[in-house]
């Protein structure tokens, strides 16, 4: 029997991002094709009105800029005409996201595209002096183009590495690691299922539960290359060693990760990297409240708005050096519970689990988080 899960996470229990590659290649594609057309119409419309060399050449890449606009355009009004009246914003509001958009495959343009087209047909007629011309500029146009995403990404790394940094030199930890999540209905036994990962995975039993006290604030931290953000204040505590409070950036990427041999199942992990302040005093009731200045600064710039939802379950785990499984249940009552399990270095290890966990019992794999499965 499967769990009797919210309406949410029924029917869309496995929420994952594209890749990123293709989906800055269908965007910037897209708007380089549109740019290609309006550069040749306006070399034909000036050549036909002048037969200055110089305006000819120059009409083609000035004009051009202007077609990375419309498809960005297209979609806001789109967007506007269907969003239901209730929740739809003013029109400028959806055309400013569509000018930060043109504006995005504009800039790319002219940094990365324009410079990588460039220095390829030099070298292509440098090379290849006896090749057609025509030839030389459109595999270096597209080649560009393919290389453009690479660009993108490169820099979003390196805005997330810096990010990280920052955190870090105020008193940040940090920790990495793969996961996943499954959703197991209460008809089974959950001291059985644990003694069960116990033996095959050779982990030792934590049987004091621990409750968890989180509350999620909306954020405007940057996605960095499509990772979900949760900010997140939580208070963790136990039967006898007192309590852990937190203050938690959390940057999760769902994936699916293909098996080497084929199998009955699809494996969705999650990468989680986890940067955290804990907090030695009375735990702050909100980011305003935090005594430490810096940290206060950094959570409040991150903060987005005042909105927030508070979630508490309680947690047991068992674990050895590279694994982790816990079973999570909210303290109100619910149809199911939560098994998580956590591998800081293998993915493989974790597959080798996941695996086990749905060959043996009625589960229903899921990446959505707990503070996203609504009222349970």
């Amino acid at each position: 029997m499967l769990p009797l899960l919210p309406e949410k996470i029924a029917e869309t229990p496995l929420p994952i991002p594209g890749s990123q590659y293709w989906t800055i290649l269908r965007r910037f594609g897209r708007d380089e094709m549109v740019a290609l057309v309006c550069n040749v119409l306006a070399t034909a419309l000036v050549a036909w009105w002048t037969q200055n060399i110089f305006f000819i050449a120059l009409s083609g890449p000035v004009f051009e800029k202007v077609g990375f606009f419309p498809a960005h355009i297209r979609e806001a009004c789109i967007i506007y005409r269907t969003t239901e009246d209730s929740k739809r914003k003013s029109f400028w509001h959806y055309q400013k996201k569509a000018l930060k958009g043109g504006l995005t495959s504009l800039v790319e343009d002219v940094l990365v595209h324009d410079p990588l087209y460039v220095t390829m047909m030099i070298a292509g007629l440098m090379v290849y002096p006896g090749s057609p011309e025509w030839l030389l500029s459109l595999s270096s146009f597209i080649l560009a183009i393919l290389l453009v995403p690479f660009a993108e990404i490169a820099v979003h790394e390196g805005a997330f590495w810096k990010f990280k940094r920052n955190l870090q030199k105020i008193g940040f930890g940090s920790e990495k690691y793969y996961e996943t999540r499954f959703c197991i209905d209460n008809g089974v036994d959950p001291d059985k299922f644990m003694e069960n990962m116990v033996m095959e995975f050779d982990l030792e039993y934590d049987p004091r539960p621990r409750l968890y006290e989180d509350l999620y604030l909306d954020n405007n931290v940057p996605e960095f290359s499509g990772r979900h953000v949760s900010l997140r204040l939580r208070k963790r505590t136990g039967i006898t060693e007192g309590f852990m409070q937190t203050a938690q950036i959390v940057f999760t990427k769902a994936q699916e990760k293909i098996p080497e041999i084929r199998c009955q199942h699809r494996y969705f992990p999650i990468l989680k990297e986890k940067m955290y302040f804990i907090f030695n005093g009375e735990m702050p009731s909100s980011i305003q409240d935090i005594k430490e200045k810096e940290v206060r600064l950094v959570l409040d710039r991150a903060q987005k708005g005042e909105g927030m939802s508070k979630v508490s379950f309680h947690r047991t785990f068992s674990r050895n050096d590279n694994l982790l499984v816990s079973i999570d249940k909210w303290e109100k009552e619910s149809s199911f519970f939560i098994v998580e399990v956590k591998a800081r270095k293998s993915p493989l290890l974790l597959m080798t689990v996941m695996r086990h966990i749905m060959h043996g019992y009625p589960v229903v794999q899921t990446t959505i988080r707990k503070s996203d499965m609504g009222s349970f």
